[in-house]
C-alpha cells in the first residue's frame, strides 16, 4: 500500500530527463504494492527571487510537482506533455539535485490528482511530502491550522504535514531568524500521531532531503560513483557519504526499486531522521521527552538480489512467472535444510528457541490473507508432530478481540512481507504478554524479522504479483521443516517424521558456499569498549564503536538486538564488560535482563549473581524473565538441587520476590525434562505447604512427568485432585492422557479418555485437531515399538525430496486449466469444498480467483455442504471438489454424489488414476494431480487452481499483477 522512492543526485551532472526517468522507473517497481495514483516533484530551472511577507526569499529552485490519477503510464505522459507546455528545458543538468516521488493506495479521499503525493503546504510549494502509512490525529492538527490562517484542497490525512511543517517554519523563523531543515521536522514528528514513512522536500533548503519513520518501512540506498560500489557493510554510513566524491542516494518503501542502482542499503529504524546535506547522510533519534535528538551510527548492509529476479523474462505476466517458479522456490527453500535424518533450521536455535517452543503450552499461528491460509493448511501436521495444541488468529481478529496470548505459548506469525500492519500490531501485542514469538517471512530485514524472537525466511525468492502464489506454497513447506524440526525429540512421531524428511532427500545437493564481498565476518575481537551495533539481513551485529569515547546510550535498542542475535558467549561477557565501563551510561533492566540470559546460556551463574546484585543496587525490579533465565542455567548444568533450592529458599534473598504459580510451574518443566521425579514430588509437596494454588499448567506438568515415567493411570487421578481443587482441565491435560495411553499401546484407555473428556464438557473447538492427530498417533502405535514408529516421519521427509518434480509435472496442466477457465468465463459465481488437509487449499483457490479473476468465490468446508451451502446447487453454479487421496477420500466421494444428485456442475480434483473413482457416471469434469504424502498435497493441488485464477483474469481482461483495489503489502489497517 502506497511507495515512496527519491533520488538525490551529488556532485554528478544528471539532466532532468534523466532524473525523470529514475523517478518514473522506480515508481514503477512499486507498482506491485498497489495504488491508484501517482506523483513526482522535481526542481525547475531558475530560483525564485519572490518573497511573501511569512518568508524570505527561496534559498533554491522552487519545485515543478505533477500529480495524476490512475496508472504511472498516465503521470508520465501528463509529465511530458505537462513540460512540453510550460517549454521546461528537459536537457538541464544538476549537479547536484533531490527529487520525489509517490504512489498512492486511497485511503482518506477518492483517487484524484489533488489527493494525489506530494501533498504541498500550499502556494508556492514551500514544504513538500510524501507520506505511507495513516496519521491518526490529522483532523486535531487540521482544525488547528485553519485556526492559523491556513486553508486545505486535499480530502487526505497527508496535507497536514506540510503544512504543519511551513507552520513550525514561519513560527521559528519569526522568533529565532534561522532553523536547520531537521529540526522543522522533528517538530513535526512531535505532533504527529500514527504510522508513517515521510520523505521532506523544500526549496528553503535546496538539495536536501529529510526522511523519517514511526511504524512503515522506509529504505537508504547509497550508490557511490567512485568506480568502486561494491558492499560495504562494515561501513558506517556518515562516514562513507562525507568524503565529497560523486554518489547517488534513494530512499524507496522497499529494496526492489533499488536494486538496479546499487546494493548497498540501511533500514532506516522507527524514529531515526535521515538528513541528507551536501551529499552527506547524517542519522538522528527523535525522543518525544528530549529537545535534542541523538546522533546515530549506523552501518550499510548488501543487498542480497539481483536485478533480474524482479523482471518478468518471457512471461506474460509476474504472476504467470511466479507460478511456474514454483519447483524452483521449493527447492531453494529447502536448499541446506533437509537432511537425510532431519531438519535444520538455523534461525530457530537449538538449544535456545527449539527447547522452549517444545514446552510451550500451544503454538499460536497469527496472519492474515494468504499467509492464514498457508498456517491453516499446516496446522493438522504441527500438531501431528509436534504433538503441541495449534490454534488460528487472523490478525486483526486477535486485536479486535485481545484475545488471550499467554507466556507459555509461542506466537508464530507469517507474512510474506513481513511488513503488514495488523500483523506486526498483533506482534507487539503478543510481546507485550510475554509469549515467544516466532516470525515465517520472505523478507530479508523486514520488520517482522527483525522484531520477532526467531524465525524463518522461507526464501522463496522476489514476488512482484499482488496474488501471492509461490510464496504460498513455500509456506506451507517451512512449516512442515519447523514441525519436524520442533517434534525431532518425540519418539511416537518418529516414523511420520522421517518419511517426510525422505521426500526432501532427493534434492540437488546445494554446492559448496563461496562467501562473496560483502558477508560480514566473525565480530573482531577488540577493546572491550569499543562496540558498535551494525545492521546487517535486518538484524543487528556486533563490531567497534570508533571511537572509545562514544556514548552508547543512543544505541541502546542496537546494544539489546545485538545482545538478542549474538550467539557467542564470550563476546556476550565483553559486551558484559563494556556496559559496566560507561561510566555515563546506566544500563535499564532490559540489558540486564538480555545480559543475564546469554550468561545463562554460557553457564556464568557466579557473573549472573553479580549482575542482579548490581540491578537491585541500581533500584531495578528483578522480574520472573531473570528467575527462568538462572533455572535454565541450573538445567543445562544438571543441577537441579541447586534449582530447587533457588525457589524454595533463595528468590526473596538473592532476587527480592516471592515465588508464585508461575515460577513452581517453570521449576517443575524443568524436573520433567531433567526426569528428577522425587524432586518434582517435593516442589509440588511445597507448593501445598506454601499455599501456592496450582493451575491447569502445574497438572498438565505432573501429568506429562508421570506418562513419560509410564505411570499413566496414576496421571489419570489427577483429574479428581483437578477437580477438588477447582482447576479445568484442557485440550492438553486429555491430549497428554491419551499420548500417554497411546505409547504403552492402550488403544481402549485412550478412547476412554477421550469419552471422559466429553463427559466432563471439555471444549471441541481447539480440541477437534488434537483428536485427530491422537488417532493418527493410534494407528501409528498398534506396533507401538521405536522403528514402526519412524515411517511417518520418514515418508514425510521422502515426500519433500520429490515435492520439486511433483509440482513441475502439475504445471504441465497450464493448458487444461486455460481451457476449464474459458468455459467458466461468464460464471458469476464458484464454489470450492475441501476438508481435512485440503480446507485451506478451498480457501486459498477461492481466495485467487476472487482476488484476480475477480469473480464472487467461496472455499467452503466440504462437512458443511448440507448447512446451508446445498440450497445454491443447481446446473449453471461451477463447484470444485477436492477429492485427492487422503483420510477423507470416501468422505469427499459421497459429497460428489450428493452434488451430482441436485445437478451439480461438478469439477473433481483428485489423485492420477481416480478419475473413475470420484465420478464413475463421467458426468463431472476431472483434474487430475499427483499423489503425495497428505501433508504435502495441499502444496500440490493448489497450482490447477493457481492456474485456473490466472487463466480466467487473462480471458476476462483484468490486470493481473495489479487486482483492483488491492495492495501487495497491506501497510495500514
Amino acid at each position: 500500500m502506497c511507495g515512496i522512492f527519491a533520488y538525490l543526485n551529488y556532485n554528478v551532472s544528471r539532466e532532468r530527463r534523466y532524473i525523470l526517468e529514475v523517478l518514473f522507473n522506480g515508481l514503477r517497481r512499486l507498482e506491485y504494492r498497489g495504488y491508484d495514483s501517482s506523483g513526482i516533484a522535481v526542481d525547475a530551472d531558475v530560483p525564485s527571487c519572490a518573497s511573501t511577507s511569512a518568508v524570505p526569499p527561496y534559498a533554491g529552485a522552487p519545485p515543478l510537482v505533477f500529480r495524476q490519477e490512475g496508472k504511472i503510464e498516465n503521470l508520465v505522459r501528463s509529465v511530458y506533455s505537462e513540460v512540453d507546455e510550460k517549454d521546461v528545458n528537459l536537457d538541464a543538468a544538476f549537479n547536484v539535485h533531490a527529487g520525489i516521488a509517490h504512489t498512492r493506495w486511497a485511503t482518506h479521499g477518492v483517487p484524484a490528482p489533488r489527493n494525489s503525493h506530494p501533498q504541498s503546504s500550499g502556494a508556492g510549494d514551500e514544504f513538500l511530502v510524501v507520506h505511507n502509512g495513516i496519521i491518526t490525529n490529522n483532523e486535531v492538527l487540521k482544525e488547528t491550522l485553519i485556526r492559523h490562517g491556513f486553508t486545505f484542497e486535499s480530502d487526505t490525512d497527508t496535507e497536514v504535514i506540510p503544512k504543519l511543517a511551513k507552520f513550525v517554519f514561519d513560527k521559528a523563523h519569526d522568533e529565532e531568524g534561522d532553523v536547520t531543515f531537521s529540526q522543522v521536522v522533528m517538530e513535526v514528528m512531535r505532533q504527529l500521531e500514527g504510522a508513517y514513512a515521510l520523505i521532506f522536500k523544500s526549496p528553503h533548503y535546496p538539495n536536501e532531503l529529510i526522511a523519517c519513520k514511526r511504524g512503515s518501512t522506509l529504505i537508504l540506498g547509497v550508490n557511490e560513483l567512485s568506480g568502486q560500489n561494491s558492499g560495504k557493510p562494515f561501513h558506517d554510513v556518515k562516514a562513507l557519504t562525507t568524503n565529497g566524491k560523486p554518489k547517488e542516494l534513494f530512499f524507496s518503501s522497499d529494496l526492489f526499486a533499488i536494486v538496479e542502482h546499487t546494493k548497498n542499503y540501511l533500514a532506516i529504524e522507527d524514529d531515526e531522521i535521515v538528513h541528507i546535506k551536501d551529499g552527506s547522510v547524517s542519522i538522528l533519534k527523535f525522543d518525544h521527552e528530549k529537545e535534542k535528538p541523538a546522533s546515530v551510527q549506523r552501518a550499510l548492509s548488501v543487498l542480497e538480489m539481483e536485478v533480474e529476479q524482479i523482471k518478468k523474462g518471457s512471461y506474460d505476466h509476474f504472476m504467470q512467472k511466479e507460478i511456474h517458479e514454483q519447483p524452483h522456490s521449493l527447492t531453494t527453500t529447502m536448499r541446506g535444510r533437509v537432511k537425510d535424518s532431519g531438519v535444520l533450521l538455523g534461525g530457530l536455535k537449538e538449544k535456545e528457541y527449539l527447547k522452549t517452543i517444545r514446552r510451550s503450552r500451544r503454538l499460536v499461528f497469527i496472519g492474515c490473507g494468504t499467509s492464514y491460509n498457508a498456517a491453516l493448511a499446516a496446522r493438522p501436521f504441527v500438531e501431528e508432530l509436534t504433538g503441541i495444541p495449534v490454534t488460528m488468529e487472523v490478525a486483526s481478529d486477535l486485536l479486535d478481540r485481545q484475545g488471550p496470548i499467554y507466556r507459555e505459548d509461542t506466537a508464530v506469525f507469517v507474512s510474506q512481507s513481513g511488513e503488514t500492519a495488523d500483523t506486526l500490531l498483533a506482534l507487539d501485542y503478543a510481546l507485550e504478554n510475554g509469549a515467544l514469538c516466532v516470525g515465517i517471512t520472505n523478507t530479508v530485514g523486514s520488520t517482522l524479522s527483525r522484531r520477532t524472537h526467531c524465525g524463518v525466511h522461507i526464501n522463496a525468492g522476489c514476488e512482484i504479483g499482488v496474488a501471492s502464489t509461490k510464496a504460498y506454497t513455500s509456506q506451507i513447506v517451512v512449516m512442515v521443516m519447523v514441525a519436524l524440526a520442533v517434534g525431532s525429540d518425540q519418539i511416537s512421531t518418529q516414523v511420520r517424521r522421517q518419511a517426510i524428511i525422505s521426500g526432501l532427500s532427493n534434492l540437488p545437493r546445494p554446492k559448496a558456499h563461496n562467501p562473496k564481498a560483502g558477508h560480514l565476518p566473525s565480530p573482531r575481537r577488540r577493546a572491550f569498549s569499543r562496540l558498535l551495533p551494525l545492521a546487517h539481513d535486518g538484524f543487528q551485529r556486533l563490531s567497534e564503536w570508533p571511537d572509545s569515547n562514544s556514548r552508547p546510550g543512543t544505541a541502546l535498542s542496537g546494544l539489546l538486538t545485538a545482545l538478542r542475535e549474538q550467539p557467542d558467549p564470550d563476546t556476550v561477557l565483553r559486551m558484559l564488560n563494556a556496559v559496566l565501563a560507561w561510566n555515563d551510561f546506566a544500563p535499564g533492566p532490559e540489558v540486564y535482563e538480555e545480559i543475564i540470559r546469554k550468561l545463562g546460556a554460557a553457564g556464568a551463574l557466579d557473573l549472573m549473581k553479580v549482575l542482579v546484585a548490581e540491578m537491585r543496587r541500581e533500584g531495578h525490579q528483578v522480574k520472573l524473565g531473570v528467575v527462568h533465565s538462572f533455572l535454565d542455567c541450573y538445567a543445562r548444568q544438571q543441577l537441579f538441587d541447586d534449582a530447587v533450592d533457588l525457589v524454595l529458599n533463595q528468590l526473596d534473598p538473592l532476587f527480592g520476590i516471592q515465588a508464585d504459580t508461575v515460577v513452581y510451574n517453570h521449576l517443575l518443566n524443568v524436573l520433567v525434562e531433567g526426569s528428577e521425579m522425587k524432586l518434582l514430588e517435593l516442589v509440588y509437596s511445597e507448593m501445598g505447604a506454601r499455599g501456592i494454588k496450582p493451575d491447569v499448567v502445574t497438572f498438565n506438568t505432573l501429568m506429562k512427568a508421570l506418562c513419560r515415567a509410564h505411570q499413566v493411570r496414576t496421571a489419570v487421578l489427577m483429574l479428581e485432585e483437578m477437580s477438588s481443587r477447582g482447576v479445568a482441565p484442557d485440550e492438553t491435560t486429555f491430549t497428554t492422557l491419551m499420548q500417554g495411553f497411546v505409547e504403552e499401546g492402550s488403544i481402549e484407555a485412550a478412547l476412554r479418555v477421550k469419552a471422559r473428556m466429553l463427559e466432563m464438557g471439555c471444549s471441541l473447538t481447539k480440541a477437534y485437531t488434537s483428536q485427530i492427530v491422537v488417532m493418527v498417533m493410534v494407528a501409528l502405535a498398534v506396533g507401538s515399538d521405536q522403528i514402526s514408529t519412524q515411517v511417518r516421519r520418514q515418508a514425510i521427509i521422502s515426500g519433500l525430496s520429490n515435492l520439486p518434480s511433483n509440482v513441475s509435472e502439475v504445471l504441465k496442466l497450464d493448458t487444461e486449466m486455460k481451457e476449464l477457465a474459458s468455459s467458466l468465463i461468464d460464471s458469476e459465481s464458484l464454489l470450492v469444498f475441501g476438508r481435512g488437509y485440503n480446507y485451506a487449499t478451498a480457501l486459498e483457490g477461492a481466495l485467487k480467483v476472487k482476488e484476480v479473476a475477480l469473480m464472487h468465490s467461496e472455499g467452503m468446508l466440504a462437512g458443511e455442504m448440507k448447512h446451508g451451502p446445498l440450497a445454491l446447487v443447481d446446473e449453471n453454479l461451477p463447484i470444485i471438489v477436492i477429492a485427492t487421496r487422503d483420510a477423507c477420500f470416501s468422505k469427499q466421494q459421497s459429497v460428489i454424489q450428493q452434488l451430482l444428485s441436485r445437478k451439480g456442475r461438478l469439477i473433481v480434483m483428485c489423485s492420477k488414476g481416480d478419475a473413475s473413482a470420484v465420478c464413475p457416471s463421467g458426468s463431472c469434469r476431472v483434474i487430475e494431480v499427483p499423489e503425495v504424502a497428505d501433508c504435502l498435497q495441499p502444496v500440490i493441488n493448489i497450482i490447477p487452481l493457481q492456474l485456473l485464477a490466472y487463466h480466467l483474469t487473462v480471458l476476462r481482461g483484468f490486470d493481473v499483477d495489479q487486482p483492483r483495489n488491492l495492495a501487495k503489502s497491506v501497510t495500514t489497517q
